[in-house]
């Protein structure tokens, strides 16, 4: 196990132990599966390339020249594991990880060099071209003296208005301020775009983000939600609260009497209130509408939904919604706009950029509560642009599915559980495994789509297909988990932890699924087909671990198997924090999972080659 954080701040896992279940150990929500090589542990791993750095003979007069001129945030490499609290006594904050082995870190005007020195490594400026996206560079050679749109991510210490005065100083003019996250949308002069990225306030100048766009009875089944629903568990999701970003307002259909909040008052959304049924109706008017009794139910016909739209800044409003309602979960069947023609961002098919880094802040707790966020993977595969053909659709999921800590929803046929010609492959720009899992979004035969609730109190689809269809699908079981969890811990509370974690979560839903596809996970079908009932009977009846670890350190759990055992299955998840858009990989933390047998062999995870996404994966190894 290796682990790029302090001590402090280590990695949050849970594990599953799972009998009779096909398949060996899998490792899920990681990093890029690399091949078993000597990794030089002091190569900072740039987005735009990496840099060699080579050790200095007294970093501490580095540092303190730095200082000097004015540097308040430098990059440090340490000689050993750094322990934060001495680092604040001598006048150094960390601010942020980038692989490997560095810090951007923030020193005060009284930082003790001396005393730094022998701690120290290495001390460096953050070079103004790591800075910038590289689409905003080639941008920036083309305009001339011309105006140029950009997005500006400021240090987590930048105060906002100081933020906006240094735009106003670079010529720029800011145009949105998302200031809980210290990024903002401005219009800069072309030719001040590496001095705004030299200024030691900035930490990324990328490009402006697109507009997001949007991405029952088949999907349960294929699910196996009904099973869930249905005896011994009879689950609905009652009690679990979540939260519908859509492109507008839920309508106030019968499905959702009693249970729907609606905040953003937008104009009321046929895609919003399908993707809500899709979660959540309780197939009412079926019968009345052509059905039978409550045929068209959501997967969780027992949860609250609040309804919200995408045209503000989706990730302040998660936290609005959990000081406001306390939400557990977001459900979110929208993806950020790719077009070739239109806005020429091809770039972003797999960047961790475009609210993936805010995402994985919330996942991990930036408001305090921590609360599962499940993200279509996108419909971009059929686009016929960004050379996505000549890749077998590989490699075309936008962000937010990119980020490392949300559940990221491909989609496939209700009918027959085969792939859809639109869902977006994997893997994303630094190998993980992208899409996580698939759930129904379509199907093959009859009229060719979902049926849901519809506004006017009617059902219907409009020929709806979409990851934005099998989105719902998966917030809906996670609704249904909630409940089950909630129920397993009151009744046998030494079974399970007492509240799970987003990971936790992650880890059932993913060690339930059934396979599909090549064997173990692949980057088309994720960890494979959504499993409901699996989910829950895992939840009742097994064994899940939610632990922290240290950095360099392990954690070891001892189990005995039965005979006759025909398999074992073990997942591994952690909601990593939040990465840099400066560097590649995005992980932080890189766990490795290691199954020793009493004969004293040793089982090694799935492993992915993201240089052949369409391989089968293989055993071995897995660092990052």
């Amino acid at each position: 196990m290796h682990s790029a954080r302090l001590a402090s701040l280590s990695a949050l896992l849970a594990a599953l132990v799972a009998a009779a279940m096909a398949g060996s150990g899998a490792r899920a929500g990681s990093g890029a599966p690399r091949a078993t090589a000597v990794l030089d542990p002091h190569r900072i791993l740039w987005k735009g390339g990496p840099a060699d750095i080579d050790s200095l003979a007294d970093p501490g007069a580095e540092g303190a020249r730095l200082a000097a001129e004015g540097s308040a945030r430098v990059l440090l490499q340490f000689r050993e594991k750094p322990d934060e609290k001495r680092l604040e006594r001598l006048g150094v904050g960390l601010l942020q990880y980038v692989p490997r082995g560095t810090w951007i870190a923030r020193v005060s005007e009284s930082a003790a060099w001396d005393s730094l020195s022998p701690l120290l490594r290495w001390v460096g400026p953050i070079p103004a071209y790591a800075k910038i996206a590289e689409s905003i560079a080639e941008e920036a050679m083309t305009k001339g003296a011309g105006a140029m749109a950009v997005r500006v991510r400021f240090h987590d210490d930048v105060d906002p208005f100081e933020a906006a005065a240094i735009l106003n100083e670079a010529g720029g003019t800011p145009l949105r301020g998302h200031t809980i996250f210290r990024v903002f949308d401005a219009v800069i002069p072309a030719p001040a775009t590496e001095a705004l990225a030299a200024r030691d306030e900035v930490l990324w100048i990328g490009a402006p983000l697109p507009p997001p766009v949007d991405a029952n009875d088949g999907i349960r089944t294929n699910a196996n939600i009904d099973s869930a629903q249905g005896a011994p568990f009879s689950l609905t999701g009652s009690g679990a609260r979540i939260g519908v970003w859509d492109g507008g307002r839920i309508d106030t259909h019968t499905d959702f009497s009693g249970r729907l909040t609606v905040v953003d008052a937008s104009a009321v959304s046929d895609h919003a209130t399908h993707v809500a049924g899709t979660l959540g109706g309780s197939g009412a008017l079926s019968a009345s509408r052509g059905g039978t009794a409550n045929q068209w139910r959501g997967a969780a016909p027992g949860c609250a939904i609040y309804s919200y739209d995408y045209y503000g800044d989706p990730a302040a409003e998660f936290g609005a919604a959990i000081a406001a309602y306390a939400i557990d979960a977001t459900s979110n069947s929208w993806v950020l706009d790719v077009d070739q023609s239109l806005w020429g961002n091809c770039y972003l098919y797999g960047d961790y950029d475009g609210y993936a880094p805010e995402f994985d802040e919330i996942v991990t707790g930036y408001f305090g509560k921590r609360i599962a966020i499940v993200v279509a993977a996108g419909n971009e595969r059929n686009d016929g642009d960004c050379a996505i053909s000549l890749r077998s659709g590989y490699a075309s999921l936008p962000p937010p599915g990119t980020a490392k800590n949300v559940i990221t929803v491909g989609a496939i046929h209700t009918n027959n559980s085969a792939m859809t010609s639109f869902s977006s492959y994997g893997p994303v720009d630094d190998g993980r495994i992208k899409p996580d899992i698939v759930a129904g979004g379509c199907q093959s035969t009859y009229d060719y789509s979902i049926w849901s609730p519809w506004p006017g109190n009617q059902y219907g689809s409009s020929s709806n297909c979409g990851t934005s269809m099998s989105t719902p699908a998966v917030a809906g079981a996670l609704a249904l988990l909630l409940e089950a969890w909630t129920g397993a811990a009151g009744g046998d509370p030494g079974s399970l932890p007492a509240a799970p974690l987003p990971s936790g979560l992650k880890a059932v839903l993913l060690g339930t699924a059934t396979d599909l596809g090549n064997p173990g996970p692949d980057y088309r079908f994720g960890f494979g087909r959504l499993n409901a009932r699996a989910a829950a009977q895992f939840v009742y009846t097994s064994t899940i671990i939610q632990d922290s670890v240290t950095d360099g350190s392990a954690l070891e759990w001892d189990f005995t198997v039965p005979p006759g055992l025909p398999s074992l299955k073990i997942t591994l998840v952690w909601d990593d924090p939040a990465g840099t858009p400066l560097s590649d990989p995005a992980l932080v933390n890189d766990l490795d999972l290691e199954l020793l047998a009493p004969g004293g062999s040793t089982a090694y995870p799935y492993v992915l080659d993201p240089g052949n996404p369409a391989a089968a994966a293989t055993t071995g190894p897995d660092h990052a």
